[in-house]
């Protein structure tokens, strides 16, 4: 699965190993952390975590931690999302 963002100067970078945040759903109710890698302006996470996803998440908790950086560098703003197949 990837997500792809807009507006993000020269690409993504992460301040850190690995990007923190990203957690999917079967349900929409009970959530997994799910690994993320970069690829340009994209994240490809790692949908191997649950089997039918229904919804992704970014830093959408109060206490996330926000390690996805554009180039300038501005944090990637959190976001819930339905997953359609």
């Amino acid at each position: 699965m990837e997500v792809e963002y807009a507006d993000m100067g020269s690409g993504l970078q992460v301040n850190g190993t690995r990007i923190e945040g990203f957690e999917l759903s079967d349900d929409g109710v009970n959530f997994q952390a799910a690994n993320a890698v970069i690829n340009g302006n994209r994240v490809v996470i790692d949908s191997l975590l649950t089997r039918t996803q229904s919804t992704i998440w970014y830093s959408y908790k109060n206490t996330s931690i926000v390690n996805l950086f554009n180039s300038t560098p501005l944090p990637a703003l959190s976001f819930e999302a339905v997953i359609t197949k």
